[in-house]
């Protein structure tokens, strides 16, 4: 697969993203207590897991991971505070 900017992706691949961001907040509040989205801590993860040997190391990239964090990210105005 061509390296595709975010935006390219199709809604199945940000699906992959998705799913990826998710197993990463899950490893990075077990073994750190916090799940603040960190470039070196991706790449741990990333290594522990093995995801760049797998099926899904097309979608292994923390680029995606800021865009997906961006994109459904619930900001504090939408759920209505600070009004």
């Amino acid at each position: 697969m061509k390296n595709k900017q975010y935006k390219e992706l199709t809604t199945s691949e940000k699906m992959i993203v998705g799913y990826i961001y998710d197993l990463y907040t899950e490893w990075a509040i077990q073994h750190l207590g916090t799940n603040h989205l960190k470039n070196s801590l991706f790449c741990d993860f990333s290594d522990e897991i093995k995801l760049n040997e797998s099926y899904l190391k097309d979608y292994t990239d923390y680029s995606y991971l800021l865009e997906y964090k961006k994109e459904y990210e619930v900001k504090d105005s939408e759920r209505g505070y600070g009004y």
